[in-house]
């Protein structure tokens, strides 16, 4: 049996000089691909504080914009490979047709919702799970394989705990952008359900450092001080009306505020940056710099360049339609129960989440209470926020018209039910 390496750190600073030593004296010489490394094989790291996640104050040089653009496309489920070359571009070279074949984001966008309303309903689950590496990923020649297999949430007391299972880990290159991207995922789900930060564990099945890199390790030194991650998470306590109670609505509200306001952070989205809290806008100000103008396909999840290469326009008008021409041509290919569901989470809800709506609504209108043909899925719309994300209820295609017409202005519609009282 092949041994295992387990170390236990409080945080990534030194944590990140113990792991380096560890693989340079006890890694054995691995060539795969005909690159040469040391590889310490089996690694598991234990961060009992994540909070303090990111290697800084070492004499490792990180680029704190791409520790943003990668913790950012994360959250937001989404993957804009032009404003990561843009940063970095080392990244061109996993550029196919646009988009980053290996991006996690668009893996875990379907996914994340349904992890919230698992944790949020039973806090003794153990199916919190979401699969990144996909079962014919190696059928498909790419130059992007995803190093990462899984991430797992548990909830243990009071405190949300994670563990991320990786096949490959550079130990150089990679370590300090996982580490802090994930663990700002673990920080701001815990924030969604309600709940402490628990402990954070990184395994990789192989963890290594390239030969070529090696020298670069003595300029390390001990860190002078320890400091929480300078990247933070997606959080806020200002629409926090009902902190630590862990119920499946609130949590899944929380999870679509997070999730907009990160992409919006990335995007160049017009007056959104007015909505965004403190945290979200430390991001918004690394990355403005770096807005590549893509549009978002709200099936795939990926940002892609605005042209006809990738987009249809709408007929007879003069703007883009929000589904690339890949996804318009299988999309329709799915059956009603998986466009439902499809549907459901384009707006981070559930399935089972709609019919519980709707039963809450005795099957009508939140606002006219009719009942549009019949009161089949399909006649009801998912209105939404379209400053937080923030779902409000089911409405008919007219009262959610009327909304859109007036712009959830409550003073307008104040005006006009004085107008039509003064009028009768």
């Amino acid at each position: 049996m092949a041994a295992v390496t387990e170390i236990e750190v409080h945080d990534m600073q030194r944590g990140y000089l113990q792991l380096l030593d560890q693989i340079t004296k006890r890694g054995r010489s691995r060539v795969p691909r005909g690159l040469e490394t040391l590889d310490l094989g089996y690694t598991v790291v234990h961060l009992t504080n994540p909070a303090k996640a990111t290697p800084v104050d070492v004499g490792r040089s990180l680029n704190l914009t791409l520790a943003s653009a990668e913790t950012t496309q994360l959250i937001a489920c989404t993957s804009d490979v032009a404003q990561l070359i843009s940063i970095t571009p080392a990244f061109s070279a996993f550029n196919v047709d646009d988009r980053q074949p290996g991006a996690y984001g668009p893996r875990i966008k379907d996914q994340m919702p349904q992890i919230v309303r698992e944790l949020s309903t039973d806090g003794e689950s153990r199916r919190a799970v979401a699969t990144i590496w996909r079962s014919d990923e190696l059928e498909i020649d790419s130059p992007d394989y995803p190093c990462t297999i899984a991430l797992h949430w548990s909830i243990d007391g009071d405190r949300l705990n994670m563990i991320t299972t990786m096949r490959s880990n550079d130990g150089w290159l990679g370590v300090p952008y996982d580490f802090t991207m994930f663990t700002r995922l673990q920080l701001t789900l815990a924030w969604c359900l309600g709940v402490q930060v628990g402990t954070y564990t990184h395994t990789a099945w192989s963890m290594h450092i390239y030969k070529r890199d090696l020298a670069k390790l003595d300029a390390l030194h001990e860190p002078q001080s320890i400091v929480n991650s300078p990247v933070p998470p997606f959080t806020s306590t200002r629409y926090d009306t009902r902190p630590g109670e862990r119920c499946a609505a609130t949590a899944l509200n929380r999870w679509r505020r997070a999730n907009a306001w990160a992409r919006t952070a990335m995007m160049n989205l017009p007056a959104s940056n007015m909505t965004l809290p403190p945290y979200a806008l430390w991001h918004a100000e690394r990355l403005r710099p770096h807005y590549s103008d893509g549009l978002y396909c709200k099936h795939c999840g990926y940002v892609l360049p605005r042209t006809s290469q990738h987009f249809y326009t709408h007929y007879l008008a003069n703007k883009w339609k929000g589904t690339c021409k890949r996804c318009s041509k299988t999309r329709y290919k799915k059956t009603p129960e998986s466009r439902f569901a499809s549907r459901c989470a384009r707006y981070g809800v559930t399935p089972e989440w709609f019919k519980e709506q709707l039963e809450r609504q005795d099957h009508v209108c939140a606002i006219c209470r009719s009942t549009p043909n019949n009161g089949r899925y399909k006649d009801f719309v998912i209105d939404h926020d379209h400053a937080t994300g923030l779902v409000r209820g089911l409405l008919c295609s007219n009262c959610n018209y009327l909304l859109g017409l007036a712009d959830d202005d409550i003073e307008r519609l104040d005006r006009a039910i004085r107008y039509l009282r003064g009028a009768s």
